[in-house]
């Protein structure tokens, strides 16, 4: 394997989620934990995690990564980011899904990692991985 240069990010490869809802249950978290596992092998070094309604703080999946310092986690994102009826006006007929906050999480991350990571990544829902068509061992040789 290749080596790795020295880098002036504190973060080679960041991924960014679109904000997640109903991640609730034993298949969901376990397919959260896989997702984030399956990253973490190949060499992301860090996740940024937005959630709609707070369902990854409820399963408490996520808190071996936040203790390791892998996961930064935004909980009921929409409410805190824009406004706290969000949810209410967008969950009536005729106005756009649960989608819309998703520009808005795409730009803070983005901006929160400016200068601190040295590629940004966006996997809209942990059924999204990165791979390769040679086989994908380490991120960072593909990059």
């Amino acid at each position: 394997l290749g080596r790795r240069q020295p880098s002036p990010y504190a973060r080679g490869l960041v991924v960014c989620s679109e904000v997640l809802y109903s991640l609730t249950g034993p298949y969901k978290s376990a397919l959260v934990q896989h997702w984030l596992e399956y990253h973490r092998l190949i060499g992301v070094d860090h996740f940024v995690l937005y959630d709609r309604d707070g369902s990854l703080q409820e399963s408490r999946i996520l808190e071996p990564y936040l203790l390791s310092g892998f996961v930064t986690y935004f909980p009921r994102f929409s409410g805190w980011a824009l406004s706290k009826h969000h949810d209410d006006v967008h969950a009536g007929p005729g106005f756009p899904s649960h989608a819309a906050p998703d520009a808005q999480a795409a730009s803070h991350c983005l901006f929160s990692q400016r200068g601190v990571a040295e590629w940004v990544s966006f996997l809209h829902s942990p059924d999204e991985y990165l791979s390769s068509t040679r086989g994908l061992r380490d991120v960072h040789e593909e990059l």
